[in-house]
């Protein structure tokens, strides 16, 4: 799933200021999380929207926001009807596991002495 683009341009004239947010301290015209800067701009302290030509709406950053949390964390696929289904970890689960131990069967335990 591609992330569509978000528009946001910084002023020519602060492409070289930094400003310290989401632990890097890289000029705005080097970034790429611009559109967290915009959001804190548009939610908490719009003097920093100053630095922008350009701003998205509160509404498409949070859509953006949303489509790379689902790029990043994609949903788990459900197997097809009648295959057998991952137990979480890695073993099939014993509803689908193939050998006799599986299906209750369990063999009785060697207790002959080592000799």
């Amino acid at each position: 799933m591609a992330v569509s683009k978000l528009t946001i341009k910084v002023k020519k004239e602060f492409n070289g200021e930094v400003v310290g947010f989401n632990g890097s301290p890289a000029p705005l015209g080097q970034r790429d999380d611009l559109y967290m800067l915009a959001e804190y701009g548009l939610t908490c302290n719009p003097s920093l929207l100053n630095f922008f030509d350009q701003v998205p709406t509160l509404d498409d950053i949070q859509a953006y926001k949303a489509q790379l949390f689902l790029q990043a964390n994609p949903a788990p696929t459900t197997p097809a009807a009648g295959q057998p289904q991952d137990a979480g970890n890695g073993t099939p689960s014993p509803a689908t596991a193939s050998d006799s131990t599986a299906q209750g069967n369990t063999p009785a335990p060697d207790n002959t002495p080592a000799q």
